[in-house]
């Protein structure tokens, strides 16, 4: 597989990369599934993440030409160890967000090493049991260290500025997935490989991961910027953005597992 691919597929958590390699396939038998009816989902869904990306243009257009530039003079660390923060203020909630992603794709990693090794069923459960266990461990991980991060600094003047860098890092990072979900969903909806519905699935499937680690990280980080004028507000808003999608993704986990 392309390193630009597998680049994209691992950073935004893409539950069917293991099915791109050697030859394209599908995760699960969909006979009544047509490429036409994906790139007519496709379609739509771009105008959709089209939207939020156009929203997100205007906010950062905004936050460029406010007057006196209060923003942007606010958001700039006034020290190497507050850049240090800001930094890590912003991975922790994209880590978050992902590792939220890659419980899902437990199942499918599972699935997949099953085929290429002949395990049996009950290795491939037990298997698909011990992942999404470190997955859940490492999500809970990046939370607790998210909470520690204000904690351990909440008496810091300058801690304020720090989180709303970090905010503005992940409003860029949410541009740049914002970006990439637009793409594939154009060559998804496109007229390229007409029948091929494994090719338009997969773009169709890795855009919409694009989509919601960018809208999702999008969300946190407008929290964040609002630490410029109430720094306790906007990181606890920014924690409860995180518990509120984590929760979302959690209850569309358990409905989809009832429906089966």
């Amino acid at each position: 597989m392309a390193l630009s691919l597998r680049t994209l597929c691992f950073v935004s958590g893409y539950r069917f990369h293991n099915f791109l390699y050697p030859k394209l396939r599908l995760p699960y038998i969909q006979p009544t599934l047509s490429a036409k009816e994906v790139r007519d989902k496709a379609r739509a869904s771009s105008a959709v993440a089209g939207l939020f990306l156009a929203f997100l243009l205007a906010l950062l257009a905004a936050l460029a030409t406010i007057e006196k530039k209060d923003v942007l003079d606010n958001v700039q660390p006034i020290s190497c160890e507050l850049a240090v923060i800001a930094a890590v203020g912003a991975l922790l909630p994209y880590l978050a967000l992902r590792e939220q992603r890659k419980i899902s794709a437990a199942h499918w990693e599972a699935k997949a090493w099953q085929e290429k090794e002949g395990r049996t069923v009950q290795e491939r459960q037990q298997r698909e049991k011990t992942l999404r266990t470190l997955h859940r461990a490492l999500l809970a991980l990046w939370f607790v260290l998210y909470i520690a991060l204000f904690a351990a600094h909440r008496s810091e003047a300058a801690l304020p500025r720090a989180l709303a860098l970090s905010g503005l890092l992940l409003v860029l990072g949410s541009l740049l997935f914002l970006i990439s979900s637009v793409e594939l969903y154009d060559t998804a909806g496109g007229l390229q490989k007409l029948e091929n519905t494994e090719y338009h699935f997969h773009m169709a499937s890795l855009a919409s991961h694009c989509y919601l680690l960018g809208f999702s990280m999008g969300l946190v980080g407008f929290c964040l910027l609002l630490c410029i004028p109430h720094p306790r507000s906007g990181y606890y808003l920014s924690l409860g953005a995180l518990v509120f999608l984590v929760a979302m993704t959690e209850a569309e986990r358990e409905l989809y597992n009832l429906g089966g």
